[in-house]
């Protein structure tokens, strides 16, 4: 039979051991000032509409930068080294004393 003292003790220690795991439930738990530095829907909601917009930037830089290469490529495939260079400055002598005789 349970005495009065058992069943004394056995609350004491369930008591005991209830309040440790709430202590210890708590310990970890955010506190209002924690919970303010969180990002919100709305907060998330920005970052997303700002993000769009920085996508659609990219592509237009993207674009430009696609048509500059292509713009460089045509560039350095028809402008004359310098050896072509220094063939064509004689060949435009050779033509100007040829129209323009001195």
């Amino acid at each position: 039979m349970i005495t009065k003292k058992d069943l004394d003790e056995a609350i004491e220690t369930a008591v005991a051991q209830i309040s440790k795991a709430v202590i210890k439930a708590t310990e970890n738990m955010a506190t209002k000032d924690d919970l303010k530095s969180l990002a919100t829907k709305d907060d998330l909601k920005r970052v997303e509409n700002r993000l769009g917009g920085v996508e659609n930037r990219l592509g237009g830089v993207e674009t430009d930068v696609k048509i500059i290469k292509r713009e460089v490529h045509y560039l350095q495939k028809n402008t004359p080294n310098q050896i072509e260079f220094k063939d064509h400055e004689k060949r435009i002598k050779r033509l100007e004393n040829r129209v323009f005789p001195q």
